[in-house]
């Protein structure tokens, strides 16, 4: 039996993000997770210099096997992190606690899953009863999600989620059937 990709519609998204306005810090956590389908040991690894706002890149590190690639620095998170790293530069942290520490990947879990309670959603893990390790994984699948529905090339978002298979990326394409109807509803309309 195949497993189901839990993901968040951009209308959720919004609303989690919505809920961490009161604390810019962690908005721009869960605004990095959803705008660069990052992992959380990938954020809270992310260094200033590995924001290209020139050629408009994130560079992302893969901690386990030290592998790189790029995803486009999208408008919004440019916007919002330009001023938050301003004097910042190098091989700082971007992500710091108050405290000037590096986030844990706990401490990500932790913030995906309080704003996602916050905003009344939801993700069950029949694995476990702690909700919150699925919770930043959510947010990578959310990003694989809404970029195929973008039209975008399943190539072009295998390289931007560092998968060395394209099997590995096709999971998301088996989309459920009312995500499918209420995408061609849109379209139709």
């Amino acid at each position: 039996m195949k497993q189901k990709i839990r993901y968040l519609s951009k209308k959720q998204v919004d609303k989690i993000l919505d809920a961490a306005e009161d604390n810019f810090r962690h908005y721009l956590i869960l605004l990095t997770l959803w705008r660069t389908g990052a992992r959380a040991s990938e954020v809270v690894n992310l260094q200033v210099s590995d924001i290209d706002f020139k050629d408009e890149l994130v560079h992302i590190r893969n901690a386990k096997n030290d592998k790189e690639r790029r995803v486009p620095l999208h408008d919004d998170l440019a916007n919002n992190i330009r001023g938050y790293i301003s004097d910042r530069s190098g091989d700082e942290l971007v992500f710091k606690t108050r405290s000037d520490n590096k986030y844990s990947v706990r401490t990500i879990e932790y913030i995906t899953h309080k704003y996602g309670g916050i905003a009344g959603i939801k993700v069950h893990n029949p694995r476990k009863e702690n909700l919150t390790s699925p919770w930043p994984h959510v947010f990578r699948h959310s990003f694989a999600i809404h970029c195929l529905k973008m039209g975008m090339n399943l190539r072009y978002v295998q390289r931007m989620l560092g998968h060395s298979s394209l099997n590995t990326t096709q999971v998301y394409l088996d989309v459920a059937p009312t995500d499918i109807k209420d995408d061609f509803k849109e379209k139709v309309e």
